[in-house]
């Protein structure tokens, strides 16, 4: 297998939605993935194998921020780094913007998620109660000093 990652385009949309809804209780409406795509304010790498979308991540930023409100893999490569190499291109995206901190919010009960971000340096900052539907569940808000730039 030979990953590789890729600026999203318009063309990806139907390979990103499927693994958005896949993935997410409430997933995301297209129009909103194709805001994202077209936004000159956010990052959405695309992790492809051959002409294969495996996963793909959203990072919107905010002056000298930015917050990773997405990032999905496909459920057959999940445990196989993909995820860890989306990651890794969001913050080696966030150090060439010369961002200062990367926040995302994750679900207290995805470990998996919650060990990847650690992993690579992110903290816990605390809980956001009832932040998430279907079903009801706190949030862990999390951040990264791109400045420190850790655990990599």
């Amino acid at each position: 297998m030979t990953m590789v990652i890729t600026d999203a385009k318009k063309q990806d949309i139907d390979g990103i939605m499927e693994i958005e809804r896949s993935s997410f209780s409430v997933p995301w409406g297209e129009s909103g993935m194709i805001f994202e795509i077209d936004s000159e304010d956010a990052y959405v790498p695309v992790l492809r194998d051959g002409g294969e979308i495996l996963g793909f991540a959203v990072l919107h930023m905010f002056e000298n921020e930015g917050e990773l409100f997405n990032i999905a893999v496909k459920k057959e490569h999940r445990g196989k780094k993909a995820g860890k190499k989306l990651l890794i291109s969001l913050i080696k995206f966030a150090e060439r913007q010369r961002l200062e901190r990367i926040f995302l919010e994750v679900r207290e009960s995805n470990l998996p998620a919650r060990g990847l971000y650690t992993k690579a340096g992110f903290r816990e900052l605390g809980v956001r109660k009832n932040y998430y539907d279907h079903p009801k569940e706190n949030a862990v808000m999390m951040v990264y000093d791109v400045r420190e730039g850790k655990n990599r």
